[in-house]
């Protein structure tokens, strides 16, 4: 979906990826993640793209804070968001898109969906299973503070108001038909593809 949009734009897309690693932050036990974090430095070092794009479920940005102490300026994991970040800028010469986080869905309850809603379950009842709100929150302060100190040069991607419907107050991940916008294993699915297609294709139209 992002090539159908965005590759009118370009003469060359080029993708790094390491499995179940982000690019900002790596959980502690998690060894090969850190060391990964290099990778993506030397990736953009060597792409040296005019626009790059981090597309990435949390998982360590939304760890716990320790102590309960939001305090950043106190946080292991946004100082080595801010190690990467600082890392990241150099090699970008025009914009850094940072996709923001949101809850993940609860995929042990994904395929029991349809079953309920022909059965009639109360659907205020399925909305609210069906979302794992967990530490998203955490996530998302620190994502959105890490791009709000990069300033003009970074720009946050947010579905957060294309998943949460404020007249209900409650996050809503499947569409009045019932078809859902993620997978069992939380990847969009083509209708969650589509919801968020309008994002990139102004994205993509503005790019220069």
């Amino acid at each position: 979906m992002f090539l159908q949009e965005c590759r009118h734009r370009a003469y060359n897309v080029t993708m790094y990826s390491e499995y179940g690693c982000e690019p900002l932050a790596a959980l502690s036990n998690e060894a090969h993640c850190k060391r990964h974090l290099i990778d993506f430095v030397d990736f953009l070092k060597s792409a040296k793209p005019d626009y790059a794009f981090l597309f990435t479920r949390f998982f360590a940005t939304g760890v716990p804070f320790a102590n309960n102490d939001t305090n950043l300026e106190n946080d292991s994991t946004y100082k080595e968001m801010r190690n990467q970040m600082k890392q990241f800028k150099p090699n970008i010469k025009k914009k850094l898109y940072v996709l923001d986080a949101f809850p993940r869905t609860n995929n042990q309850y994904n395929l029991k969906l349809a079953k309920d809603l022909k059965d009639g379950r109360n659907i205020e009842e399925i909305h609210k299973e069906i979302v794992q709100p967990d530490t998203y929150k955490m996530a998302r302060l620190r994502t959105e503070s890490i791009v709000k100190e990069c300033g003009s040069k970074c720009e946050l991607i947010d579905y957060e108001p294309l998943l949460f419907n404020k007249t209900t107050n409650r996050f809503e991940f499947f569409d009045s038909r019932g078809f859902l916008y993620f997978t069992g294993v939380n990847h969009m699915s083509a209708h969650g593809m589509e919801l968020v297609r309008p994002i990139y294709t102004k994205i993509c139209n503005s790019l220069t």
